[in-house]
């Protein structure tokens, strides 16, 4: 691969995933990022076979088998703790080849963090680029200048440069709003209930974390930013569940209200170029998803791989990034479309709909 240098815009898991690809086919990288620091933010974050794979091939699949656990066996149930159906983890492992994992996000971005070496240059926001000859120069909101021979946008679903290339690429919201927590639980009060719990426009899940700690998360179908003046979240959501079986009241009731995350959901509609020249979006930036299949950052690690090997097998970056946008658009379009699919079903308050789901 001739390419000297690359510049990646966003320090998220797209964004340390795909400079550790690039590392490995021998490039020099530097990573831009927003934030004004790093810090652990977020809450846990379900990585399938898909994933498990491409961590392998990165390189930090111990170090995240280390920090991870494995799901185990889940379900979905309904509100009174009714079991509706099991899911089989053993036979998802012998199909797949690898067990699905639940980490903290934040202990994930460590790993990939730890797994380069790339310099990262923190409180620079990306503004666009502009080309000069075969050299692509970033510009961010403070005067400065980047220059490198390719541009990777890993930053998110307001990716700047889809916005530049495809200015009615806008976030789409679900109609539902999203709450996430981690909280030390005793695993064994879970009892069978691992897994999702669905009532009529309202759901909470439930996963397994190490060290006897949970990752929960819940929906609300809501009007967008009808929760943006609610500060007692706890409160809110003990008034939503508090009748539901137990131990959801009491996961509720462990997590203190500081550490409880809200965010409306947002999707884009697909798009098929993702590609110009030596730029390449990736993440969030070309599929943005809603997290029903979780496969959001399964997709943005899958992108890295993908990515990697393109630019490794073909002569010039153009020709890599083309390889690799003519591989993943199908792939992550088509998953794409299936988890906004499965949300509206997931998250349908029709009679008739919640029975036969």
């Amino acid at each position: 691969m001739a390419t000297k240098s690359a510049i990646i815009i966003g320090g998220g898991i797209g964004g340390f995933s795909v400079a550790i690809a690039l590392e490995q086919i021998g490039l020099h990288v530097d990573i831009y990022e927003r934030a004004p620091q790093l810090k652990p933010i977020g809450a846990g974050i379900s990585l399938w076979a898909n994933a498990i794979k491409a961590l392998d091939q990165l390189g930090v699949g111990i170090k995240l088998r280390e920090l991870g656990i494995f799901a185990g066996n889940a379900g979905f149930h309904i509100p009174s703790g009714r079991t509706l159906s099991k899911t089989d983890m053993q036979a998802i492992i012998d199909r797949f080849g690898a067990p699905p994992l639940v980490i903290h996000r934040a202990d994930l971005i460590n790993i990939l963090r730890e797994g380069n070496t790339s310099p990262i240059h923190l409180n620079q926001v990306f503004t666009h680029y502009e080309l000069d000859g075969d050299t692509i120069i970033a510009h961010f909101s403070d005067g400065t200048t980047a220059q490198a021979d390719m541009l990777i946008c890993a930053d998110g679903i307001r990716s700047a440069v889809r916005q530049m290339w495809h200015p009615t690429s806008k976030p789409v919201y679900s109609g539902y709003t999203a709450w996430r927590g981690v909280t030390e639980f005793d695993h064994a009060r879970i009892g069978r209930y691992w897994g999702e719990t669905i009532g009529r426009g309202v759901r909470i899940g439930i996963t397994p974390l190490p060290n006897n700690r949970i990752y929960w998360y819940a929906t609300q179908n809501v009007l967008a930013d009808a929760l943006k003046s609610e500060h007692n979240h706890q409160a809110y959501l003990q008034n939503l569940f508090g009748a539901w079986y137990d131990p959801i009241p009491s996961i509720i009731q462990a997590t203190p209200n500081e550490a409880i995350l809200n965010n409306d959901i947002y999707d884009i509609d697909p798009i098929t170029e993702w590609v110009r020249g030596n730029v390449a979006l990736l993440g969030d930036s070309a599929h943005a998803m809603t997290p029903n299949m979780g496969q959001g950052g399964c997709m943005a690690i899958e992108d890295a791989v993908v990515l990697g090997k393109c630019l490794r097998d073909n002569t010039n970056i153009a020709q890599g990034l083309l390889a690799y946008q003519a591989l993943r658009v199908p792939r992550a379009n088509y998953v794409q479309k299936m988890s906004r699919q499965l949300g509206k079903v997931m998250t349908s308050e029709s009679v008739v709909l919640s029975t036969v789901r």
